[in-house]
């Protein structure tokens, strides 16, 4: 797994961590071979749709706001909680994240060939 650090506000953190999350999902339905221009545009019914098909699972819990995602049933990637800690500099105070996180991009897994 690897580690991705961050800063960031007391009050948009959660913003910022959801837009790194879709950021990372999208990185890794791109090197599995999909398209995801194609998926930003369809509606939400057609992407489930999509989904079901491809035989993509994307499990959210949202109570550790972990992620897995799962392709014909094999794990191809894993968004771990993110650890919060709050940094005082001075009276300014912000959050420093760290989330693990793992995919086949990290492994350079070609998945199209299997």
């Amino acid at each position: 797994m690897q580690t991705l650090k961050i800063l960031t506000d007391r009050v948009n953190y959660e913003n910022d961590l959801q837009m790194l999350r879709n950021n990372w999902i999208e990185e890794v339905f791109a090197f599995s071979g999909f398209d995801i221009e194609l998926l930003n545009t369809l509606p939400r019914d057609k992407v489930i749709e999509f989904f079901m098909k491809n035989k993509i699972e994307l499990i959210y819990f949202a109570d550790l706001k972990a992620l897995k995602i799962k392709l014909d049933g094999e794990l191809i990637g894993e968004w771990d909680t993110p650890i919060i800690k709050l940094i005082d500099d001075n009276g300014i105070y912000y959050n420093e994240i760290s989330i693990n996180y793992w995919s086949i991009i990290d492994k350079q897994i070609d998945i199209k060939e299997n």
